[in-house]
């Protein structure tokens, strides 16, 4: 499940949605009190964070900061041709014709 908020008020991300997603990512707030709201912490520095691809994430009431990868929808096509051509390329079949014998076959209520 993935919720997501252009803008953390209080009633929109209150402390029914903080405790049923104990794992929450946020990106940049334009407030000290909006990144209090979006990570239930007081002083995570949210507000100080760079716009692309930099990143809290609040997990049990730690944070974490990390920096996530960005590329642009202009960039997309020419990214995916490098990866053709470099040969990195291995696409997964999407449709299996039959169970593994591994595995169980479901059961039937």
């Amino acid at each position: 499940l993935v919720l997501a908020t252009q803008r953390p008020v209080a009633t929109v991300v209150g402390g029914l949605v903080k405790a049923n997603l104990p794992l929450r990512l946020v990106g940049a707030v334009a407030s000290p009190e909006d990144a209090k709201v979006a990570t239930g912490i007081a002083g995570t520095g949210a507000e100080r964070l760079a716009v692309r691809g930099d990143f809290l994430l609040v997990s049990h009431a730690r944070l974490h900061r990390f920096q996530a990868a960005y590329i642009s929808d202009a960039d997309i096509p020419a990214f995916v041709a490098s990866i053709r051509q470099s040969g990195q390329h291995r696409p997964r079949p999407t449709i299996f014709t039959r169970t593994p014998a591994s595995i169980p076959p479901p059961s039937r209520l």
